[in-house]
């Protein structure tokens, strides 16, 4: 069901969707590790914060940040989890959201 949202949202122009796309980017990612496919939930994690970059959104980046630091943390990829944390701590500090 993500990857069939992923594929409909993909190559949308309206921005709601926009917002939403890394979102399920980001669940599948999650899916993918918990179902023993670590390398296919990095490719998803890596596209969730692409997503995120193309939807423009403080929230959604914050938001996507966020998931794929738990995956790194899930992965034991400290290194790549802090980088996340910090990234999603300034956008966060920057637009005055709570994350």
């Amino acid at each position: 069901h993500l990857e069939i949202a992923l594929m409909r949202a993909g190559n949308e122009a309206d921005p709601t969707r926009l917002r939403e796309t890394p979102r399920a980017a980001g669940y599948l990612a999650w899916v993918l590790w918990y179902t023993g496919d670590p390398e296919r939930a990095r490719a998803r994690a890596d596209e969730a914060l692409a997503l995120a970059r193309r939807a423009a959104s403080p929230h959604t980046t914050a938001f996507a940040l966020g998931f794929v630091g738990w995956l790194h943390a899930f992965l034991g990829e400290t290194d790549a989890l802090r980088r996340c944390a910090d990234a999603q701590a300034a956008v966060a500090e920057e637009h005055d959201l709570v994350y």
